[in-house]
């Protein structure tokens, strides 16, 4: 029989996934009310491990097929018996957190998730928590219109620490680094491991003599997915210097102080865009623009199958821009660029819920459920 504070076995795949956990891990070294250990897949296997949290880290094989997953995720349920299971929400295929679930439902344990993305449930295996920690009200909402399962707003786990960023201090630094004027811009563009999508490609095609016709001395970054492969990567790269760009391979360890650089920031529909409002939300200036490219209807449509939005929330809140339309990327990337479009985003990003208690409502939550089963 066990004793002492009841275990919580969490999983990561996804990077935002990873920092998430992080922050998590961090709050409850002051709280010792619960244990945690980690069941955790690449990419997000090594970012905890160059976290070096205090906790019991497990490696999940990354190249097996469902059934495989499962049943290394049941074997892990039998050899540590968790009384709690808290997991990511990974995309677009499964892995680590969808094996977990299935496994823990099977078992009947406690299922959570931790969502990074307004409405985001992956149901590929069949199986979904009973409990999602979401980001605000609209998530909530979202979410349940997907599944009749519980929420709980939280805040944005991930963005917790960014309160503590120099942010000016990282910009400034970060653009010295890329050896750019005060006043020339820097478009990052953040990719996907989207590659088996043709129409993520042809947003791509498209985008790359769209910004080599842009009237300025702009410099274009690109800053691959952890998921991409280098095949993938390398495509990538040559499509976008096709149309003639001088384009930066970033190499940063840390997407924020890339984030930080850019006076735009595009994307098909990353998590980066989150990072990036989170970050300009915190900033004591307009920092830059997000940019969703949903031009593309075959990319778009699989979009909003795959999310089951139809606009992204951050959008419709007025604090980021997207264009689907192709013919007008050239007028948008102009528009995003533009000090006032910044400015205006800045100032609609202050509707983001403050992450800050992120942590201590997640914690508060899993013990009241955990005591209340044990009456």
């Amino acid at each position: 029989m066990k004793s002492g504070p009841p275990e919580v076995l969490l999983s990561a795949r996804d990077p935002a996934t990873a920092h998430a956990v992080c922050v998590l891990l961090q709050h409850a070294q002051t709280d010792a009310r619960l244990r945690f250990s980690v069941l955790a897949q690449s990419p997000a296997l090594e970012i905890l491990q160059r976290a070096e949290l205090a906790v019991r880290l497990i490696p999940f094989p990354s190249r097996a097929d469902t059934d495989q997953l499962v049943t290394a995720a049941r074997t892990v349920l039998e050899q540590l018996g968790p009384e709690m299971i808290l997991s990511g929400v990974s995309g677009p295929d499964c892995g680590v957190d969808e094996a977990l679930l299935a496994a823990g439902c099977e078992r009947g344990i406690p299922c959570y998730a931790l969502q990074s993305f307004w409405g985001d449930v992956n149901d590929t295996l069949g199986s979904v928590a009973e409990t999602f920690f979401v980001l605000d009200q609209q998530a909530a909402r979202l979410t349940r219109q997907r599944h009749p399962v519980r929420t709980v707003p939280v805040g944005s786990l991930k963005h917790a620490n960014y309160a503590a960023f120099d942010i000016a201090g990282i910009r400034q630094r970060q653009r010295a680094k890329l050896e750019l004027k005060p006043e020339q811009p820097l478009i990052g563009f953040f990719g996907q491991p989207l590659g088996q999508l043709p129409g993520y490609l042809e947003t791509l095609q498209h985008l790359a003599p769209s910004l080599a016709a842009i009237p300025c001395s702009a410099r274009v970054l690109y800053r691959p997915h952890p998921k991409e492969t280098i095949t993938e990567r390398d495509r990538s790269l040559t499509i976008l210097r096709q149309s003639g760009l001088k384009v930066l391979l970033d190499s940063e360890a840390r997407v924020e102080h890339t984030l930080c650089a850019c006076d735009l920031v595009t994307s098909a529909f990353s998590s980066c865009g989150l990072d990036a409002l989170y970050l300009n939300a915190l900033s004591p200036h307009p920092l830059n623009s997000v940019l969703y490219l949903l031009f593309n209807p075959e990319l778009r449509s699989w979009y909003q199958h795959y999310t089951r939005l139809e606009e992204l929330p951050p959008v419709t809140a007025g604090m980021a821009l997207s264009c689907t339309k192709p013919d007008e990327l050239a007028s948008t990337l102009q528009h995003a660029l533009q000090p006032e479009t910044r400015q205006q985003c800045w100032e609609q990003s202050r509707q983001l819920s403050p992450p800050q208690q992120a942590a201590q409502k997640i914690i508060e939550t899993l013990m009241a459920d955990y005591s209340a089963c044990k009456r």
